[in-house]
């Protein structure tokens, strides 16, 4: 079973993409961008477009409404609303709407975007509400065993399947407050870092895009040095590379 799903939606001027980054993560992201030109859409990586993230519980709507339950409906994400309406009484042809994005879906997408939400809301349901299932950035496995320690920090240990080898590095524990969040170092860092204060709103499997105050950022997983909850909507601190963050023009004093 794989973990990540994407699919996408193009018409002739708007395109929709979905994606699911892992099962283990409650939320779906939607994106929305158009055609700027004859030859070029708007790219997500350069900041372009709008991602949304989208709850376990408007899944379960939407599922409900194309399965004929219901004519319409709308949810809020991103302080804005996002309308989900039939083209005409024989529904076969769906409205997906979000500020200026608008995309029709037709009858042989419907049946795709049924087919796809329906599995990630199963999968989900069982992956994504159990206890315990919290993940980490940067692709660390939950077989990962982590341990506290009083001096040292958090030690890490990284074994393999048939417990022949270990693998221990060392992490310091590093306490800076950035407003009500609190950044945890991976490992002992020898680099240029900067504590930043921000919110996750969309990630890849090689990179995060970080709402850091009023813009938005892509930055690379690899220059993350701090841990951070995946699909957490809230503020957090994040230990990044000092090259990426004047790269991208992101004024932060380090604290």
């Amino acid at each position: 079973m794989v973990d990540s799903h994407s699919w996408s939606f193009f018409g002739s001027r708007t395109g929709l993409l979905v994606k699911s980054t892992s099962r283990s993560n409650p939320l779906v992201h939607f994106t929305f961008i158009k055609k700027k030109s004859e030859r070029s859409w708007e790219k997500p990586s350069r900041g372009e477009g709008i991602i949304l993230p989208i709850e376990l519980e408007d899944l379960g709507i939407m599922l409900d409404m194309i399965d004929g339950k219901g004519e319409s409906h709308s949810f809020k994400a991103r302080d804005a609303t996002i309308d989900i309406s039939w083209a005409e009484r024989e529904k076969k042809r769906l409205w997906i709407q979000f500020r200026s994005y608008r995309k029709l879906l037709d009858h042989p997408q419907v049946q795709v975007f049924r087919a796809l939400l329906s599995h990630l809301f199963r999968e989900k349901i069982e992956f994504g509400t159990n206890e315990g299932t919290e993940r980490y950035g940067r692709n660390d496995k939950p077989s990962e065993s982590v341990s506290f320690s009083e001096n040292s920090g958090i030690a890490l240990s990284r074994r393999k399947r048939n417990g022949a080898q270990k693998n221990d590095f060392r992490v310091t524990k590093e306490r800076k407050q950035i407003g009500k969040t609190t950044a945890t170092v991976k490992k002992t860092l020898k680099r240029d870092v900067k504590q930043v204060s921000g919110t996750i709103k969309f990630e890849t499997n090689r990179a995060v895009l970080l709402e850091i105050g009023v813009k938005e950022h892509w930055i690379p997983k690899s220059t993350i040095h701090s841990l951070f909850t995946s699909w957490s909507k809230k503020e957090q601190a994040f230990l990044i590379d000092s090259w990426i963050l004047e790269r991208n023009e992101i004024d932060i004093q380090n604290k």
